[in-house]
Protein backbone atom coordinates (compact mmCIF):
# COMPACT_ATOMS: atom_id res chain seq x y z
CA UNK A 1 0.00 0.00 0.00
CA UNK A 2 1.02 3.61 -0.45
CA UNK A 3 1.54 5.18 2.96
CA UNK A 4 2.85 8.27 4.68
CA UNK A 5 4.64 6.09 7.25
CA UNK A 6 6.19 2.66 7.00
CA UNK A 7 4.09 0.15 8.95
CA UNK A 8 4.57 -3.41 10.18
CA UNK A 9 2.30 -6.28 9.18
CA UNK A 10 1.11 -6.70 12.77
CA UNK A 11 -2.27 -5.49 13.95
CA UNK A 12 -1.93 -2.10 15.60
CA UNK A 13 -3.14 -1.58 19.17
CA UNK A 14 -5.20 1.47 20.25
CA UNK A 15 -2.22 2.62 22.33
CA UNK A 16 0.08 2.51 19.31
CA UNK A 17 -2.53 4.37 17.26
CA UNK A 18 -2.77 7.07 19.93
CA UNK A 19 1.02 7.47 19.98
CA UNK A 20 1.12 7.82 16.18
CA UNK A 21 -1.63 10.44 16.21
CA UNK A 22 0.04 12.45 18.97
CA UNK A 23 3.25 12.37 16.93
CA UNK A 24 1.36 13.64 13.86
CA UNK A 25 1.91 10.44 11.89
CA UNK A 26 -1.10 9.33 9.83
CA UNK A 27 -1.78 6.49 7.39
CA UNK A 28 -3.92 7.12 4.29
CA UNK A 29 -6.31 4.25 5.13
CA UNK A 30 -7.29 2.66 8.46
CA UNK A 31 -9.48 -0.32 9.26
CA UNK A 32 -10.96 -0.44 12.78
CA UNK A 33 -12.51 -3.65 14.13
CA UNK A 34 -12.93 -5.50 17.42
CA UNK A 35 -15.26 -6.25 20.31
CA UNK A 36 -15.52 -2.68 21.56
CA UNK A 37 -17.72 -0.57 19.30
CA UNK A 38 -17.67 2.42 21.64
CA UNK A 39 -13.88 2.55 21.46
CA UNK A 40 -14.03 2.21 17.66
CA UNK A 41 -16.38 5.18 17.27
CA UNK A 42 -14.42 7.30 19.74
CA UNK A 43 -11.13 6.46 18.00
CA UNK A 44 -12.58 7.39 14.60
CA UNK A 45 -13.76 10.73 15.99
CA UNK A 46 -10.40 11.42 17.66
CA UNK A 47 -8.50 10.47 14.50
CA UNK A 48 -10.67 12.69 12.28
CA UNK A 49 -10.46 15.69 14.60
CA UNK A 50 -6.70 15.28 15.02
CA UNK A 51 -6.14 15.09 11.26
CA UNK A 52 -8.51 17.91 10.32
CA UNK A 53 -8.35 20.23 13.30
CA UNK A 54 -11.37 21.64 15.11
CA UNK A 55 -12.33 24.13 12.38
CA UNK A 56 -12.47 21.62 9.49
CA UNK A 57 -13.97 18.61 11.31
CA UNK A 58 -17.51 19.88 10.80
CA UNK A 59 -17.26 20.33 7.03
CA UNK A 60 -14.51 18.05 5.76
CA UNK A 61 -15.43 14.81 7.53
CA UNK A 62 -17.64 12.76 5.19
CA UNK A 63 -19.42 9.80 6.85
CA UNK A 64 -20.99 6.87 5.01
CA UNK A 65 -22.73 3.61 5.94
CA UNK A 66 -21.95 0.75 3.55
CA UNK A 67 -25.41 -0.76 4.20
CA UNK A 68 -27.07 2.36 2.80
CA UNK A 69 -24.56 3.79 0.34
CA UNK A 70 -23.78 2.36 -3.08
CA UNK A 71 -20.28 1.79 -4.37
CA UNK A 72 -20.73 4.65 -6.83
CA UNK A 73 -21.70 7.05 -4.01
CA UNK A 74 -18.59 6.08 -2.07
CA UNK A 75 -16.39 6.37 -5.15
CA UNK A 76 -17.77 9.86 -5.72
CA UNK A 77 -17.11 10.81 -2.09
CA UNK A 78 -13.57 9.44 -2.23
CA UNK A 79 -12.90 11.40 -5.41
CA UNK A 80 -14.35 14.70 -4.14
CA UNK A 81 -12.25 17.63 -3.01
CA UNK A 82 -12.49 19.28 0.42
CA UNK A 83 -15.05 22.07 0.65
CA UNK A 84 -12.83 24.28 2.77
CA UNK A 85 -9.21 23.89 3.72
CA UNK A 86 -6.75 21.32 2.43
CA UNK A 87 -7.63 18.11 4.23
CA UNK A 88 -10.49 15.62 4.18
CA UNK A 89 -11.54 12.52 6.15
CA UNK A 90 -13.87 9.88 4.71
CA UNK A 91 -15.24 7.24 7.10
CA UNK A 92 -17.21 4.19 5.97
CA UNK A 93 -19.06 2.15 8.61
CA UNK A 94 -20.06 -1.50 8.11
CA UNK A 95 -17.44 -1.73 5.41
CA UNK A 96 -17.65 -5.57 5.32
CA UNK A 97 -21.20 -5.25 3.91
CA UNK A 98 -19.84 -4.99 0.38
CA UNK A 99 -19.26 -8.06 -1.78
CA UNK A 100 -15.71 -8.84 -2.84
CA UNK A 101 -16.38 -7.62 -6.39
CA UNK A 102 -17.69 -4.30 -5.04
CA UNK A 103 -14.69 -3.94 -2.75
CA UNK A 104 -12.31 -4.44 -5.64
CA UNK A 105 -13.97 -1.61 -7.55
CA UNK A 106 -13.22 0.73 -4.62
CA UNK A 107 -9.59 -0.30 -4.30
CA UNK A 108 -8.24 2.20 -6.89
CA UNK A 109 -9.90 5.09 -5.04
CA UNK A 110 -8.45 3.90 -1.72
CA UNK A 111 -4.97 3.01 -2.93
CA UNK A 112 -4.53 6.31 -4.73
CA UNK A 113 -5.07 8.37 -1.60
CA UNK A 114 -3.41 11.81 -1.64
CA UNK A 115 -1.56 12.87 1.55
CA UNK A 116 -4.35 15.36 2.28
CA UNK A 117 -7.03 12.66 2.61
CA UNK A 118 -7.54 10.06 5.32
CA UNK A 119 -10.00 7.13 5.09
CA UNK A 120 -11.37 5.23 8.10
CA UNK A 121 -13.09 1.90 7.43
CA UNK A 122 -14.92 0.25 10.33
CA UNK A 123 -16.79 -2.99 11.07
CA UNK A 124 -18.99 -3.69 14.12
CA UNK A 125 -18.31 -6.31 16.79
CA UNK A 126 -20.91 -8.68 15.35
CA UNK A 127 -18.67 -9.51 12.37
CA UNK A 128 -16.75 -11.71 14.80
CA UNK A 129 -19.83 -13.67 15.91
CA UNK A 130 -18.20 -16.88 14.69
CA UNK A 131 -15.02 -16.04 16.52
CA UNK A 132 -12.07 -13.72 16.05
CA UNK A 133 -9.87 -16.40 14.47
CA UNK A 134 -12.36 -17.17 11.73
CA UNK A 135 -12.83 -13.46 10.98
CA UNK A 136 -9.14 -12.55 10.72
CA UNK A 137 -8.49 -15.58 8.52
CA UNK A 138 -11.32 -14.69 6.13
CA UNK A 139 -10.90 -13.24 2.65
CA UNK A 140 -12.40 -9.86 3.59
CA UNK A 141 -9.94 -9.29 6.42
CA UNK A 142 -6.98 -10.38 4.32
CA UNK A 143 -7.99 -8.03 1.51
CA UNK A 144 -8.46 -5.00 3.72
CA UNK A 145 -5.23 -5.76 5.63
CA UNK A 146 -3.24 -5.39 2.41
CA UNK A 147 -4.68 -1.92 1.97
CA UNK A 148 -5.09 -0.39 5.42
CA UNK A 149 -3.50 0.08 8.81
CA UNK A 150 -5.51 -2.41 10.87
CA UNK A 151 -6.37 -1.46 14.47
CA UNK A 152 -8.13 -3.87 16.82
CA UNK A 153 -10.21 -2.60 19.74
CA UNK A 154 -10.53 -5.30 22.38
CA UNK A 155 -12.47 -5.13 25.60
CA UNK A 156 -10.54 -3.56 28.42
CA UNK A 157 -8.74 -5.85 30.85
CA UNK A 158 -10.21 -6.13 34.38
CA UNK A 159 -7.29 -4.17 35.84
CA UNK A 160 -7.86 -1.38 33.30
CA UNK A 161 -11.57 -1.28 34.16
CA UNK A 162 -10.84 -1.13 37.89
CA UNK A 163 -8.33 1.68 37.44
CA UNK A 164 -10.73 3.67 35.24
CA UNK A 165 -13.65 3.28 37.66
CA UNK A 166 -11.64 4.18 40.75
CA UNK A 167 -9.98 7.16 39.07
CA UNK A 168 -13.24 8.62 37.74
CA UNK A 169 -15.06 8.33 41.07
CA UNK A 170 -12.06 9.77 42.91
CA UNK A 171 -12.22 12.81 40.62
CA UNK A 172 -15.87 13.23 41.63
CA UNK A 173 -14.91 12.90 45.33
CA UNK A 174 -17.00 9.74 45.64
CA UNK A 175 -15.86 6.83 47.81
CA UNK A 176 -16.05 3.28 46.51
CA UNK A 177 -16.43 0.10 48.52
CA UNK A 178 -14.09 -2.74 47.40
CA UNK A 179 -17.07 -5.11 46.99
CA UNK A 180 -18.80 -2.53 44.77
CA UNK A 181 -15.69 -2.23 42.60
CA UNK A 182 -15.47 -6.02 42.25
CA UNK A 183 -19.12 -6.33 41.19
CA UNK A 184 -19.00 -3.36 38.82
CA UNK A 185 -15.85 -4.72 37.15
CA UNK A 186 -17.58 -8.06 36.54
CA UNK A 187 -20.77 -6.46 35.25
CA UNK A 188 -18.99 -4.16 32.81
CA UNK A 189 -16.82 -6.97 31.43
CA UNK A 190 -14.40 -4.58 29.72
CA UNK A 191 -17.13 -2.61 27.94
CA UNK A 192 -15.76 0.94 27.51
CA UNK A 193 -19.10 2.43 26.58
CA UNK A 194 -20.74 0.67 29.50
CA UNK A 195 -18.20 2.20 31.86
CA UNK A 196 -19.21 5.70 30.77
CA UNK A 197 -22.96 5.14 31.07
CA UNK A 198 -22.86 3.24 34.36
CA UNK A 199 -20.47 5.67 36.02
CA UNK A 200 -22.69 8.56 34.95
CA UNK A 201 -25.64 6.90 36.71
CA UNK A 202 -23.63 6.17 39.86
CA UNK A 203 -22.22 9.71 40.02
CA UNK A 204 -25.64 11.27 39.56
CA UNK A 205 -27.23 9.01 42.18
CA UNK A 206 -24.50 9.21 44.81
CA UNK A 207 -23.28 12.80 44.50
CA UNK A 208 -20.06 14.33 45.89
CA UNK A 209 -18.84 12.98 49.24
CA UNK A 210 -21.10 9.95 48.82
CA UNK A 211 -20.13 6.27 48.73
CA UNK A 212 -20.87 3.71 46.03
CA UNK A 213 -21.79 0.45 47.74
CA UNK A 214 -22.38 -3.02 46.35
CA UNK A 215 -26.09 -2.57 47.01
CA UNK A 216 -26.17 0.63 44.94
CA UNK A 217 -24.39 -1.08 42.04
CA UNK A 218 -26.85 -4.00 42.19
CA UNK A 219 -29.81 -1.58 42.25
CA UNK A 220 -28.71 0.79 39.46
CA UNK A 221 -26.45 -0.98 37.02
CA UNK A 222 -27.67 -2.80 33.94
CA UNK A 223 -26.98 -6.48 33.65
CA UNK A 224 -27.10 -7.26 37.36
CA UNK A 225 -29.97 -9.72 37.06
CA UNK A 226 -28.39 -11.23 33.94
CA UNK A 227 -25.15 -11.50 35.91
CA UNK A 228 -26.89 -13.41 38.73
CA UNK A 229 -28.65 -15.71 36.27
CA UNK A 230 -25.34 -16.26 34.50
CA UNK A 231 -23.81 -17.26 37.83
CA UNK A 232 -26.63 -19.76 38.34
CA UNK A 233 -26.15 -21.12 34.82
CA UNK A 234 -22.42 -21.46 35.55
CA UNK A 235 -23.23 -23.82 38.42
CA UNK A 236 -25.71 -25.77 36.27
CA UNK A 237 -23.15 -26.17 33.48
CA UNK A 238 -20.54 -27.25 36.03
CA UNK A 239 -22.98 -29.80 37.46
CA UNK A 240 -22.86 -28.32 40.97
CA UNK A 241 -26.33 -29.51 42.02
CA UNK A 242 -26.29 -28.46 45.66
CA UNK A 243 -24.92 -24.98 44.97
CA UNK A 244 -27.31 -24.45 42.04
CA UNK A 245 -30.34 -25.26 44.17
CA UNK A 246 -29.05 -23.01 46.96
CA UNK A 247 -28.74 -20.17 44.43
CA UNK A 248 -32.34 -20.70 43.29
CA UNK A 249 -33.49 -20.47 46.90
CA UNK A 250 -31.41 -17.30 47.36
CA UNK A 251 -32.85 -15.64 44.26
CA UNK A 252 -36.37 -16.38 45.45
CA UNK A 253 -35.54 -15.20 48.99
CA UNK A 254 -34.21 -11.94 47.53
CA UNK A 255 -37.63 -11.24 46.07
CA UNK A 256 -37.14 -12.31 42.44
CA UNK A 257 -40.24 -13.96 40.98
CA UNK A 258 -39.86 -17.54 39.65
CA UNK A 259 -41.39 -16.81 36.23
CA UNK A 260 -38.92 -13.97 35.38
CA UNK A 261 -36.07 -16.21 36.58
CA UNK A 262 -37.31 -18.93 34.24
CA UNK A 263 -37.52 -16.41 31.38
CA UNK A 264 -33.94 -15.30 32.06
CA UNK A 265 -32.75 -18.91 32.04
CA UNK A 266 -34.60 -19.45 28.76
CA UNK A 267 -32.89 -16.39 27.26
CA UNK A 268 -29.54 -17.51 28.67
CA UNK A 269 -29.58 -21.02 27.20
CA UNK A 270 -31.07 -19.75 23.94
CA UNK A 271 -28.05 -17.44 23.69
CA UNK A 272 -25.72 -20.35 24.39
CA UNK A 273 -27.38 -22.09 21.45
CA UNK A 274 -27.04 -19.03 19.21
CA UNK A 275 -23.40 -18.38 20.10
CA UNK A 276 -22.59 -22.08 19.69
CA UNK A 277 -24.04 -21.82 16.18
CA UNK A 278 -21.98 -18.74 15.35
CA UNK A 279 -24.78 -16.20 15.75
CA UNK A 280 -25.07 -13.07 17.87
CA UNK A 281 -26.99 -13.35 21.17
CA UNK A 282 -30.35 -11.65 21.69
CA UNK A 283 -31.56 -9.47 24.53
CA UNK A 284 -28.73 -6.91 24.44
CA UNK A 285 -26.25 -9.50 25.72
CA UNK A 286 -23.27 -8.88 23.40
CA UNK A 287 -21.18 -8.08 26.46
CA UNK A 288 -21.50 -11.73 27.51
CA UNK A 289 -20.47 -13.36 24.20
CA UNK A 290 -17.06 -14.55 25.39
CA UNK A 291 -18.56 -16.01 28.57
CA UNK A 292 -21.42 -17.61 26.61
CA UNK A 293 -18.88 -19.21 24.31
CA UNK A 294 -17.04 -20.67 27.29
CA UNK A 295 -20.21 -22.18 28.75
CA UNK A 296 -21.45 -23.49 25.39
CA UNK A 297 -18.15 -25.23 24.65
CA UNK A 298 -19.17 -28.32 26.65
CA UNK A 299 -22.44 -28.80 24.75
CA UNK A 300 -23.31 -29.90 21.25
CA UNK A 301 -25.97 -28.04 19.28
CA UNK A 302 -28.29 -31.02 19.73
CA UNK A 303 -27.82 -31.01 23.51
CA UNK A 304 -28.60 -27.31 23.71
CA UNK A 305 -31.73 -27.89 21.64
CA UNK A 306 -32.83 -30.43 24.27
CA UNK A 307 -32.11 -27.93 27.05
CA UNK A 308 -34.31 -25.36 25.31
CA UNK A 309 -37.06 -27.99 25.07
CA UNK A 310 -36.75 -28.58 28.83
CA UNK A 311 -37.19 -24.86 29.45
CA UNK A 312 -40.18 -24.72 27.07
CA UNK A 313 -41.83 -27.52 29.08
CA UNK A 314 -41.36 -25.50 32.27
CA UNK A 315 -42.78 -22.43 30.56
CA UNK A 316 -45.92 -24.44 29.78
CA UNK A 317 -46.11 -25.46 33.45
CA UNK A 318 -45.82 -21.81 34.48
CA UNK A 319 -48.74 -20.90 32.22
CA UNK A 320 -50.95 -23.86 33.14
CA UNK A 321 -50.74 -23.27 36.87
CA UNK A 322 -50.65 -27.04 37.46
CA UNK A 323 -47.89 -26.61 40.03
CA UNK A 324 -46.65 -23.66 42.04
CA UNK A 325 -44.24 -21.38 40.10
CA UNK A 326 -41.51 -21.90 42.74
CA UNK A 327 -41.78 -25.66 42.35
CA UNK A 328 -41.79 -25.37 38.54
CA UNK A 329 -38.58 -23.34 38.67
CA UNK A 330 -36.90 -25.84 41.00
CA UNK A 331 -38.00 -28.68 38.71
CA UNK A 332 -36.50 -26.84 35.74
CA UNK A 333 -33.11 -26.58 37.46
CA UNK A 334 -33.28 -30.28 38.35
CA UNK A 335 -34.00 -31.05 34.69
CA UNK A 336 -31.10 -28.93 33.52
CA UNK A 337 -28.76 -30.54 36.04
CA UNK A 338 -29.96 -33.95 34.88
CA UNK A 339 -29.26 -32.96 31.29
CA UNK A 340 -25.77 -31.96 32.42
CA UNK A 341 -25.20 -35.34 34.04
CA UNK A 342 -26.29 -37.14 30.87
CA UNK A 343 -23.98 -34.89 28.88
CA UNK A 344 -21.02 -35.81 31.08
CA UNK A 345 -21.97 -39.48 30.99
Amino acid sequence: MMSLEQRSDDITSPKQLSEQIKAGRFQPVYFFFGEEEYRISEAARYLAQSFLGATQAGTNWLRYDARKSSVSELAHGLASLPLLGERQVVSIAWFQSFRQTELKSLWPFLKGAPPTRLVVLTSPAEVMARGRKQFVQGSFFKSVSELAEVVEFKRLRPDEVRTMIASRLREEKIALEPEALDLLTQLLDGNRGGIESELAKLISYTGPEGTVTREIVARLCRGYQAYRIFDLADQIVAGNSELAMQMVDKLLADGLEPIPIGKELQLHFTNLYLVKGGQAPTGNRNWLVAAYRRQAAGYSIEQLEQVICDIAATDAEFRSGAIRPEAALQLLVVRLLGRMERRVG
